[in-house]
């Protein structure tokens, strides 16, 4: 019985060796192809949303001068449907890592941050993660010396280290907190898109950087990485910043100091799915001049 299997399933290969082929790679593929059904209905829903309502759709796209910034489709489901526990068996790995320096969670946006962080050090500060997903800033602040370090997500996790407290974006802004520095590590792009289970808002990422303000100290400082390229918009996975909207999320901000970034950035074509994210310092615009290592105050660079 079973030869005569094998002699069928041979002639059936010989006859339909394109059909066969197909067979063979969904078999070898099963994993990816159940998590591609299981997520169809809704990557469907996010496409067809965005199409149902075209005057939200339109705001995602125009900027204050009227420009339109293209559309593309990259839809990814990172809603979590129960909470993330960071174990301090996964704090002492990580940390291990960072002090081993085979920290390889951002790429190539870490050696930025790093540099950031030995210009302007971070030891015996308040910090705040906004959006942390995973075991990565909080640890990069602990290692760095960092007092205290409070995380706000709109999905908190949950965290086995005595010196990380986490938090709801919601119930964040209730304690009424203001920290010393703020880490937005390939976080603000997001915001508003739905991806993490945030509400859908064409702004999302002015408002988060603008929101961000009143927790932290008026010489605070705001270390944000942002994907950077030519202007584009990906539904639903995040924003990629040039000459366009980049100008728009830094309103209100002075920039101290960039890592990794040249101006020709904003306008290079990037692949959606790999967008370069260097490190900017931040201040407020109305705090005044920053202090870098050793006290010595550090002048706002011009422009972008």
């Amino acid at each position: 019985m079973s030869r005569r299997k094998n002699e069928t399933r041979e002639r059936l290969k010989a006859k339909y060796p394109r059909t066969a082929k197909a067979v063979k790679f969904l078999i070898n593929k099963r994993r990816a192809v159940l998590h591609f059904l299981r997520s169809l209905p809704f990557t469907l829903s996010v496409i067809a949303g965005y199409y149902a309502h075209p005057e939200r759709s339109r705001k995602y796209r125009m900027t204050d001068s009227g420009e339109e910034i293209p559309v593309r489709f990259w839809v990814l489901d990172n809603r979590l449907h129960q909470q993330t526990h960071i174990t301090e068996e996964r704090y002492t790995q990580v940390l291990r890592q960072i002090e081993d320096d085979t920290f390889a969670y951002y790429g190539k946006t870490y050696s930025f941050i790093k540099s950031a962080l030995h210009a302007y050090p971070i030891a015996g500060k308040t910090v705040l993660i906004s959006g942390l997903e995973a075991c990565n800033c909080d640890m990069i602040s602990v290692h760095h010396g960092a007092s205290t370090v409070y995380a706000a997500d709109y999905q908190p996790v949950i965290h086995d280290h005595p010196r990380v407290f986490s938090y709801s974006v919601h119930d964040f802004e209730k304690q009424g907190i203001q920290v010393d520095a703020v880490f937005s590590i390939s976080s603000f792009e997001h915001d508003g898109l739905g991806r993490y289970g945030d509400p859908l808002i064409p702004d999302g990422d002015l408002i988060a950087m603008r929101n961000i303000r009143k927790f932290l100290k008026d010489d605070g400082i705001l270390f944000l990485a942002v994907p950077v390229g030519a202007d584009c918009i990906v539904i639903n996975a995040h924003r990629i910043y040039g000459k366009l909207r980049l100008p728009m999320l830094l309103e209100g901000w002075e920039m101290l100091d960039a890592f990794g970034y040249d101006k020709a950035m904003l306008e290079r074509p990037v692949s959606i799915h790999s967008a370069g994210q260097p490190v900017f310092v931040l201040g407020k615009c109305d705090a005044g001049t920053q202090h870098g290592p050793n006290g010595i105050r550090r002048q706002p660079l011009e422009g972008i």
